[in-house]
């Protein structure tokens, strides 16, 4: 369990570094994008104004009224420089007529682009729209003119790459910097479920030494009152003493079974057996509970299943998995035990009809201590012992677990119920 918290602490730290660093790593590839296209869709305003003026439709001087304009932009934005040698090689435009013929095509004859490759990149363009982005890395800028329109194209590609670098690079950074985290994580991990792995430790020690302890006064009082029991006969007082005493036994045996199964995960003694006959040999002394109960019991146990672990933690495991069954079966109800294998797994399975398990309860029934409710945990009349302390199906995941198995419960929540273990 100890294990399981740890591997919990550190993953759910690691998925929220990652998600933090994702969520970073985002916002600046966007905030890159949008701030470069912005400058680039300025560059192409800048460089439209400029085509006006040369075209002598807005020239200063002859109305003033070109001189205006610019200057009502300017006060609501700043262009940027002029642009220099190096973007005169990445501008073009395509001016159309309304008709959507091409008029004029406009570029640097010294660039890469011939003037068929920037009449295709126009055709991927839309002048119903202001401004886009066509055949990845061309932004462009649409203008209406007294004959059409005009399109402006600018290469995108060096921003475009720039910014790929950049993301290349933050997601090395920031993968070489979460794989230092990590690591500082793993050795943290270990100093932060310390308290809780000693405390766990000394709650198992109080209940093997507090399980001992009570196991000698317990035996004294019940010596005693079967002695009395014997003088005076028939006794409803002494029975009652006699069997709570028992039910004190029965607890004492399951919370050393316990101590006993969290001291022999570290160090379980492996050997091999026939699984088939511990199985069946378990199974088989329930024969005669399922004739007294009236309950139908069947068992589907193949031989020669072999299986190399703890054979007497096996058979008490079998026989928690049967005594729970039994006590939870309705009257006259079905109990059926199975053994499969399939490849390297074995798997035991007991079904027993009766009142189901809700998936809720499903997700505490092998905790210590845990009862379902009242109807299932302890019964009432002469049945009050068969509900137990919580405690039987907990040491059987501690079986299943010093065994590195599986165990499960599936239920329809109203009629049956399966414990499957899975070796």
């Amino acid at each position: 369990m100890i294990r399981q918290l740890r591997y919990k602490f550190i993953a759910v730290t690691m998925l929220c570094i990652g998600a933090l660093f994702l969520l970073i790593l985002l916002v600046i590839n966007v905030f890159m994008t949008v701030s470069s296209r912005n400058r680039g869709y300025e560059m192409l305003r800048h460089f439209a104004d400029e085509m006006e003026f040369s075209d002598g439709s807005g020239v200063p001087g002859q109305d003033g009224q070109g001189q205006q304009e610019i200057a009502g932009r300017d006060e609501l934005i700043t262009p940027p420089p002029p642009s220099n040698y190096q973007d005169a090689f990445r501008i073009f435009s395509i001016e159309y007529d309304a008709g959507k013929n091409v008029l004029e095509v406009n570029y640097n004859h010294d660039s890469d682009l011939s003037e068929e490759d920037i009449l295709l990149i126009g055709e991927k363009a839309d002048p119903e729209q202001e401004h886009g982005v066509v055949a990845g890395h061309y932004l462009y800028l649409s203008r209406q003119t007294e004959n059409g329109h005009e399109l402006f194209f600018l290469d995108y590609s060096v921003e475009h790459s720039m910014i790929f670098d950049l993301f290349i690079l933050c997601l090395a950074a920031g993968l070489a910097g979460i794989f230092l985290l990590f690591l500082a994580v793993l050795f943290l991990s270990r100093w932060m479920i310390r308290p809780v792995e000693d405390t766990l430790e000394k709650q198992k020690q109080f209940i093997a030494d507090a399980s001992h302890e009570l196991k000698t006064p317990l035996t004294i009082i019940s010596a005693n009152a079967e002695v009395l029991s014997s003088s005076l006969g028939e006794n409803k007082w002494l029975a009652h003493i006699l069997e709570q005493i028992g039910r004190m036994n029965a607890l004492i045996r399951e919370l050393l079974d316990l101590a006993r199964m969290d001291a022999a995960q570290k160090a379980l003694p492996m050997a091999p057996f026939d699984l088939s006959r511990v199985v069946a040999t378990a199974a088989l002394s329930f024969e005669s509970l399922a004739y007294e109960s009236g309950k139908t019991y069947r068992m589907d146990i193949p031989e020669g299943i072999s299986y190399q672990g703890d054979e007497s933690a096996i058979r008490q495991l079998v026989t928690i998995l049967l005594d729970n069954a039994f006590k939870y079966a309705d009257e006259r109800g079905t109990i059926v035990i199975s053994l499969i294998r399939k490849g390297e797994k074995r798997t035991l399975s007991v079904m027993n009809t009766g009142k189901g398990i809700s998936s809720e309860e499903q997700k505490h029934i092998f905790e210590r201590f845990y009862r379902s409710d009242a109807s299932r945990s302890r019964l009432s009349g002469s049945d009050e012992q068969a509900g137990g302390y919580g405690l039987g199906l907990s040491i059987a995941a501690s079986i299943v677990a010093s065994h590195r198995g599986r165990i499960g419960v599936r239920s329809d929540g109203h009629s049956q119920t399966s414990i499957i273990v899975v070796l």
